[in-house]
């Protein structure tokens, strides 16, 4: 899993966004601090459901 920064973040988003399609993570730090993770929609979706069914 890569760690870039905000200016990076910023810089490269629409690059960073196809490299999260293609089933990339990549954490953006503030001051070397993360703050924030990019993941596929479809792993939090398949995440959520996973844990609805737990639920129930």
């Amino acid at each position: 899993m890569e760690t870039i920064n905000i200016h990076q973040a910023k810089t490269n988003f629409s690059r960073l966004l196809s490299r999260v399609e293609n089933e990339a993570e990549i954490i953006i730090s503030n001051q070397g601090v993360p703050v924030a993770k990019l993941v596929p929609f479809r792993t939090i979706f398949l995440c959520m459901l996973a844990l609805c069914y737990v639920i129930l």
